[in-house]
């Protein structure tokens, strides 16, 4: 059993910062249920729409999973996502790589929780 299904509770909101395609989303919302919802944070474009059809898929999407398109950090910015050709499966927020090792790149926006949730603090 996952950790996080062990400390998250019923009726009670989580927050999966990289939530990626839902792997651990997913099942917490399905053994959760009721009135919990879950914030996931994905950035990156493509991961964040299959994130999306999978919580649709599994009948979890905009109640008990709520998908915000955005990194989390300590402010409020911009971060520039490179993916290199040498490594077309992945992206990192590298600053410093040659423009010809560049495959694409992307902004996203960068939020604060607290900034996100301001009732929350």
């Amino acid at each position: 059993r996952l950790l996080t299904q062990r400390l998250c509770k019923a009726g009670e909101a989580s927050i999966d910062v990289g939530a990626n395609r839902g792997n651990y989303c997913i099942p917490l919302a399905k053994q959760l249920g009721g009135t919990s919802v879950i914030h996931a944070f994905e950035p990156h474009p493509a991961i964040y729409t299959d994130l999306s059809d999978h919580a649709r898929l599994n009948k979890l999407s905009g109640d008990k999973i709520v998908m915000h398109q955005v990194a989390v950090g300590k402010t409020q910015s911009m971060l520039i996502f490179k993916q290199p050709k040498s490594n077309s499966g992945a992206t990192t927020a590298v600053r410093e790589l040659a423009a010809h090792d560049v495959l694409t790149q992307f902004e996203v926006p960068v939020k604060a929780l607290d900034m996100l949730f301001p009732e929350e603090y």
